[in-house]
């Protein structure tokens, strides 16, 4: 289902599960069509709490729908290292109105104390003429095993995506994919002619900083200016080396 459609049915949800309105001729095939996404689609008001949430999300969550509903979301489901972080940044997106059609990387954390990779799409939820903000919506796919992760990178070979912090991060394709031959072999030092015949097809040469000029492109890429470096690691006399 299209972000805009979506949209457009959370502000449904929002009125008749929390502002009391009914009526809606469509709210039963509406809810019905929500617990059959394979997807987590959850509500939460401006207070944080869950207003609504699917079948899907239940399951994911590993509780019930009364266990969940009306629970504060960022204290119960996110985990405790990135929890004051996404309170703030959703806190500041409903006082300023700020999020349009936003997707970020961010796990959930379910009942047994398990962490599931989700990548999220979201929206504001306004229900009166005054545009005044009641809540936000989050449409998520458990991303687990379908992105490779090293430490708070993760990749996406299929759609050529990368997140850091749960925020996308644009590389040109020839960062792609120096990054995603360093990540093949994650932990381990690659040396530099390996690193040169794989990207130009031929060894480097007495003085050629070509190498090191992209190395330095991605680390500023990746957020990751200064030494030490968190990421990519130089080793001297050898090569380079992507911390797993």
């Amino acid at each position: 289902m299209e972000m805009s459609i979506l949209k457009v049915e959370a502000n449904l949800l929002y009125k008749t599960l929390t502002l009391g309105e009914a009526g809606f001729p469509a709210m039963r095939e509406m809810l019905s069509y929500l617990d059959s996404m394979e997807t987590i689609f959850i509500v939460l008001n401006a207070d944080h709490q869950v207003a609504y949430i699917n079948q899907s999300g239940c399951k994911i969550l590993k509780s019930g729908y009364e266990s969940i509903v009306g629970k504060a979301w960022f204290d119960s489901f996110v985990p405790e290292n990135i929890r004051e972080d996404s309170r703030e940044k959703f806190e500041s997106a409903v006082a300023g109105g700020t999020i349009g059609n936003h997707t970020h990387y961010n796990p959930l954390l379910a009942s047994d104390g398990i962490e599931v990779n989700f990548r999220w799409d979201s929206s504001l939820i306004k229900c009166d003429v005054s545009g005044q903000v009641n809540g936000t919506f989050f449409s998520g796919k458990d991303v687990q095993g379908a992105g490779q992760i090293f430490q708070d990178i993760v990749m996406y070979s299929g759609s050529r995506e990368v997140m850091v912090g749960g925020n996308k991060v644009d590389l040109s394709p020839s960062e792609f994919s120096l990054l995603e031959l360093l990540a093949s072999r994650a932990g381990q030092v690659i040396h530099r002619d390996h690193l040169n015949i794989a990207l130009r097809g031929f060894p480097f040469g007495a003085g050629d900083r070509s190498l090191d000029m992209r190395i330095s492109a991605l680390r500023k890429a990746l957020n990751d200016r200064k030494p030490p470096y968190k990421y990519i690691k130089t080793i001297r006399s050898k090569g380079y080396l992507l911390v797993s």
